[in-house]
């Protein structure tokens, strides 16, 4: 007996499995594509309204809702995500793009090596364990609670050398 909700979409259950595996159709498709589409649309440019619809209905068909709540919100989380994901993608290519164009001059390319020489000074006037923090922290983005025993100071300890020796290549530079 095929049982199907007010969203035309059908629950059924996958051989072995409780969650229900909602089948959508093209009634399905019908009903929700222009409440979706307006929703993108409110968000994106058009054409990426219509490319961000289209991976819900495929994320859609291949995800399992579990009908604990309405296939609406089940369908606008899904586009709601890849909204997000589409803007996060354009951020990134705007950053690219963004980048200077030009060469540095020569000015600018002295400066440049003029700071890196100050500050590569500065650092071997560090305390060792303010270099090994700075490398762990901030260069090689440890996690605190990971870098602090590894330098065998404590996490507060850790914050401490962390700001000083940031400080020091500040005034150095």
């Amino acid at each position: 007996m095929r049982q199907t909700s007010s969203f035309a979409a059908v629950p059924l259950l996958a051989s072995g499995d409780s969650t229900p595996v909602v089948r959508i159709d093209r009634e399905t498709v019908r009903r929700w594509h222009p409440e979706l589409l307006a929703y993108a649309r409110r968000r994106l440019r058009p054409v990426d309204a219509e490319d961000a619809v289209q991976a819900t209905w495929a994320a859609a068909v291949r995800g399992h809702h579990a009908g604990t709540g309405s296939f609406a919100g089940y369908l606008f989380g899904i586009l709601r995500r890849k909204v997000i994901d589409h803007r996060r993608r354009d951020r990134r290519v705007a950053s690219l793009l963004s980048e200077p164009a030009h060469e540095p001059r020569t000015h600018e390319r002295l400066e440049a090596r003029e700071a890196l020489v100050a500050v590569e000074r500065a650092w071997h006037h560090l305390a060792p364990k303010e270099a090994r923090a700075l490398e762990l922290v901030v260069f090689e983005d440890a996690d605190r609670d990971e870098a602090a025993p590894a330098i065998g100071v404590t996490r507060e300890h850790l914050r401490v050398l962390v700001h000083r020796g940031r400080q020091k290549l500040a005034a150095a530079g």
